[in-house]
């Protein structure tokens, strides 16, 4: 029977490295720079013969492997139904480098092709909303969410101060999530499979402010979006950067609240009376 344990356990050690591998590889296809590779095909403007092929279509496909869940069987006869990546999200031996090529794949950087970041936060997030990870991974979307809350809102759920001791008016900042929390929204949530234990921990919400409203994550539970906010404090980028971060906000928001399965999330800014 040990011997048994220990072909298991050094088949499943080689399978958690080829998903390391396959993740490095698709990773470093999404990132590559313009520099290395020109994103778009060049074709010579007098013959209109091609000259040079574009990466654009490498991401894009690196994309859907990434984040889809569709199998590609090699035996047609053999017919592969749900296969992701996203089972291994939080699994401890993956779940570093799991985190790692997510955000880079879902974050706005200056570097990137126009609207890809967009495309690719859709892609995570019809495969995260579908039936088999709504009911075995919840997890998995509430990475990228987010809530919203007027001004009054925020005051009456977290009965926050949007000003610091000095009487600045703070843009971005995050405050600790106590075990007494009063907001039914993230408090209902905190309550379920397979958050339960998270309310023990030092969690942070992070807060944005954008166009009058003020939009939240909280660690570890939304951990990609609050990762987000929480770069916005610590490096307080330039002007640019910061309207790629604060749209990176508001695009997860709208796509996480759209897809949630749960009577408490809409798209309308919570006012502190629902």
């Amino acid at each position: 029977m040990g011997a048994i344990q220990a072909d298991v356990e050094a088949i499943e050690k080689d399978l958690k490295q080829a998903v390391k591998l396959s993740l490095s590889f698709y990773n470093s296809i999404i990132q590559l720079d313009e520099s290395e590779r020109d994103w778009f095909p060049k074709y010579n403007p007098v013959s209109g013969s091609l000259e040079r092929i574009g990466v654009l279509y490498d991401k894009i496909i690196a994309t859907l492997l990434l984040m889809t869940d569709f199998a590609i069987s090699e035996n047609p006869n053999d017919p592969v139904f749900f296969t992701s990546y996203f089972p291994y999200i939080d699994d401890p031996d993956l779940k570093n480098i799991m985190n790692i090529v997510m955000e880079n794949t879902l974050t706005q950087r200056i570097d990137t092709v126009p609207g890809f970041t967009r495309f690719s936060q859709m892609v995570y997030a019809q495969t995260a909303s579908n039936f088999f990870n709504t009911l075995i991974h919840p997890e998995v979307l509430e990475k990228i969410g987010v809530r919203c809350y007027t001004p009054e809102g925020l005051k009456k759920r977290f009965e926050i101060d949007i000003f610091n001791e000095s009487g600045v008016f703070e843009s971005a900042f995050t405050i600790k999530i106590t075990p007494d929390l009063k907001d039914p929204y993230y408090k209902k949530l905190l309550s379920t499979e397979p958050f339960q234990d998270y309310i023990e921990r030092s969690l942070e919400l992070g807060v944005l402010y954008r166009n009058g409203k003020y939009y939240t994550s909280l660690s570890e539970v939304n951990a990609y979006s609050f990762s987000i906010i929480d770069n916005l404090i610590q490096i307080d980028p330039e002007p640019e950067r910061r309207r790629f971060s604060e749209k990176n906000i508001y695009d997860m928001y709208l796509l996480y609240n759209s897809l949630k399965d749960s009577p408490l999330s809409s798209i309308e800014c919570d006012n502190g009376d629902r």
